[in-house]
């Protein structure tokens, strides 16, 4: 389970933009993932550098512009189930629910505890 949890943070977190634009499955080497995510370049990916690459994804990823994320528009964040999220069961995911459900992933992946994710705990989200 934990496994799942973390290597969904790797494909949502750290997934080309491009690669979503483009409607296919989102994946990405880790380390040039993390380099893209940590726009301050200071070795580790805080909140606020998550949050708004969470708000990257959902957006490229919401390909009619309507403010959720239905069918292959989940596929292209890299879920695997399209359920994943959609909290009050409408069957469409909101950006609200899609920020909430990233930030449980966050969570799982910064092992130490310190709010901010270093290479190391990327890599192991992505299991390597």
């Amino acid at each position: 389970m934990l496994r799942t949890v973390l290597g969904g943070v790797a494909l949502v977190l750290f997934a080309s933009t491009a690669t979503a634009q483009q409607g296919r499955p989102l994946e990405s080497d880790p380390e040039v993932a993390f380099q893209q995510a940590d726009i301050n370049a200071d070795g580790g990916i805080d909140h606020r550098e998550y949050h708004n690459r969470m708000i990257e994804v959902f957006y490229f990823a919401d390909g009619n512009r309507d403010g959720y994320l239905v069918g292959i528009e989940i596929a292209r964040t890299g879920r695997q189930n399209p359920a994943a999220g959609d909290v009050d069961g409408d069957g469409r995911v909101s950006m609200r629910e899609f920020i909430d459900e990233a930030f449980d992933r966050f969570d799982a992946a910064d092992t130490d505890d310190d709010e901010r994710l270093s290479l190391e705990e990327v890599r192991a989200a992505y299991g390597m």
